[in-house]
């Protein structure tokens, strides 16, 4: 069974693909940063129900998944892209980050956090997954040469990486596994997100289907 076939992007695609590239190796810092993040702040309140003033320091970004109180220092290492890749998650899939969110805080509630997974820290890591099965970075992180001739490119980034966060929560879920365990986990969901790229999906929505993820 042959699979998907590739092929060279159209100037839309080419374009997003340069666009995202560009958010990923800019800096999260400063004030266009601190602008972002207030509005992961405002978005989140829809997700997940906690109110008051904007703090670009303080304990709630810890109860959203970050390792501390300061969001910038976890998002510094996925530059400005991960950053808005966040907002697109509070603001366009809120079920999705809902469900997620509620998921690994249950796993992480009934096992002394030694289960599940922290979800801010881990997408970041998640979405520069995604962004390699795509091929607009290489296996090592950096921007990949474009255009390079790929079966993906109708393929939107952030809801291809909303996908496969769901899919890592999804795994983390069934195995019960430990944070220490996530690189693996992720591992496991990254595979299964490859073999069927590879195979050729015509939308996000077939992905979703044949990698038995319900997102809406």
């Amino acid at each position: 069974m042959g699979g998907a076939t590739s092929r060279e992007p159209t100037a839309e695609e080419l374009a997003r693909a340069r666009e995202v590239q560009e958010q990923v190796v800019q800096k999260a810092e400063g004030t266009e940063a601190v602008g972002v993040l207030e509005e992961l702040w405002s978005a989140m309140q829809d997700v997940d129900g906690v109110g008051g003033e904007f703090e670009a320091v303080g304990d709630v970004w810890k109860r959203w998944g970050f390792q501390g109180r300061d969001p910038l220092t976890d998002i510094r290492g996925g530059g400005m892209g991960t950053l808005k890749w966040l907002v697109y998650l509070a603001k366009e899939e809120k079920d999705t980050l809902r469900e997620v969110c509620t998921s690994q805080r249950a796993l992480r509630a009934s096992s002394s956090a030694t289960q599940g997974f922290p979800v801010f820290v881990a997408a970041i890591s998640v979405y520069r997954a995604a962004l390699t099965s795509l091929n607009i970075l290489t296996p090592g992180g950096s921007p990949q040469p474009l255009p390079t001739p790929t079966p993906t490119w109708h393929l939107p980034p952030y809801q291809v990486a909303a996908t496969l966060l769901l899919l890592t929560s999804d795994i983390t879920v069934q195995r019960k596994a430990r944070y220490m365990e996530f690189n693996l986990t992720l591992k496991t969901a990254q595979e299964q997100l490859d073999s069927v790229l590879r195979a050729g999906v015509g939308s996000v929505a077939e992905l979703n289907s044949k990698l038995g993820v319900a997102r809406g």
